[in-house]
């Protein structure tokens, strides 16, 4: 292997700035993120679950409250 040209690449950036859901374009967020008020929210952040209201506040910004803690499943 030749090492004359050979670097590792490092992203801090990447490495040090957590995500921020508010960051994803396009979403218009009406309401917090259903995970607040949530009985499974620590339940859900030790195991990378999602449910249906954490789901569709992704996507549309708002959610039903009758969704919150429903269908929960692995993120993908």
């Amino acid at each position: 292997m030749n090492t004359e040209n050979f670097s590792i690449g490092y992203d801090s950036e990447f490495q040090s700035d957590k995500f921020v859901a508010t960051d994803i374009e396009g979403v218009d967020f009406v309401r917090d993120i259903p995970c607040e008020n949530c009985q499974f929210s620590e339940e859900c952040e030790m195991k990378a679950l999602d449910c249906v209201a954490t789901r569709a506040w992704y996507y549309i910004g708002d959610y039903l409250d009758a969704d919150v803690g429903r269908l929960r499943r692995v993120c993908k």
